[in-house]
């Protein structure tokens, strides 16, 4: 289990780069609901992630990835290539534009059901975290432990990739005045890089998954 966990947690970490997801928290912290808002839509966002690691997780063990040693090896080197593919995307696509915050001294209205609603969204399609699930479910699905195994794998996954949903409205109740500048520097500094970690993150696990499905094909 734990070299399962240690084979993993590289694509849980890459998942947990999401520069979308910690903006739409922060701004969400920032709104007239504060704390209560931000802690709704860090549990949509975690279920939505729950449910999409578990769903692909029993996807894997269903066809049986640990028997399939060939279909594994080809799906490997199809996962990299996505990933490849997804960072050259990323490498050309425009800038994400952030968010701009109201400069008026009324926070912006969020309430909570919007909230959840807009965390399960924002998971759904924030393609940084979601694209990096599969590989890492694939790993978890084909180590061929047991259920409950495989379902404490999950668990650390999912706390571990949605740490932007989770992780600042926990520092802000723990430490706000900190929590804030920390979030504030964090916020600049994926503005400014996060694009370009976000690209050798792919490329680098992409290339990865290419050779260890090429090494791991019959024959070769």
């Amino acid at each position: 289990m734990v070299g399962t966990l240690l084979l993993m947690l590289p694509f849980a970490l890459a998942g947990a780069v999401s520069p979308m997801v910690l903006t739409e928290q922060t701004v969400v912290l920032a709104s007239s609901g504060g704390r209560k808002t931000a802690l709704r839509y860090a549990a949509g966002a975690v279920l939505m992630l729950f449910i999409y690691v578990v769903v692909l997780t029993a996807f894997g063990r269903l066809i049986s990835l640990p028997t399939h040693l060939t279909f594994s090896a080809r799906l490997d080197i199809g996962l990299g290539v996505v990933l490849i593919l997804l960072a050259v995307f990323f490498r050309h696509r425009g800038k994400v534009k952030a968010v701009k915050r109201d400069s008026a001294k009324t926070k912006p209205k969020v309430t909570s059901g919007q909230a959840f609603g807009l965390g399960v969204v924002g998971m759904a399609t924030n393609v940084t975290t979601i694209a990096m699930m599969v590989p890492a479910t694939k790993i978890i699905s084909g180590a061929g432990l047991g259920l409950l195994e495989d379902l404490i794998l999950a668990l650390i996954l999912v706390a571990i990739a949605s740490i932007p949903a989770w992780l600042p409205v926990t520092l802000v109740m723990i430490a706000p005045g900190p929590a804030q500048r920390f979030l504030n520097a964090l916020g600049n500094f994926l503005g400014k890089y996060g694009r370009r970690l976000v690209v050798v993150l792919f490329a680098g696990l992409g290339l990865y998954l290419v050779i260890k499905g090429l090494v791991a094909l019959p024959g070769l």
